[in-house]
């Protein structure tokens, strides 16, 4: 059986974590944001800290959502440290 390990130069890559999910327009709001928010910003300096490349992928929502490209909820989450 092959070795699984992820590679030492495999990218962490944090997808959707977006400012719309973040701040209070989802109804219901996200369970345990604050907890998700660190618990990933903590994944992130790590990855950085070994020297691993970070790809951020965002939802893109059509025109008028709050995930719209361009939209105040589109941008990575401003904790997570883009």
């Amino acid at each position: 059986m092959p070795n699984a390990a992820p590679s030492a130069a495999a990218p962490l890559i944090v997808i959707d974590l977006q400012t719309g999910m973040f701040d209070g327009r989802f109804d219901p709001p996200i369970h345990d944001a604050d907890s998700i928010a660190e618990r990933s910003r903590t994944l992130i300096d790590w990855a950085r800290r070994s020297g691993r490349k970070v790809a951020f992928i965002r939802h893109d929502g059509p025109e008028g959502d709050p995930l719209a490209p361009g939209a105040s909820g589109w941008p990575v989450w401003p904790l997570l440290g883009q």
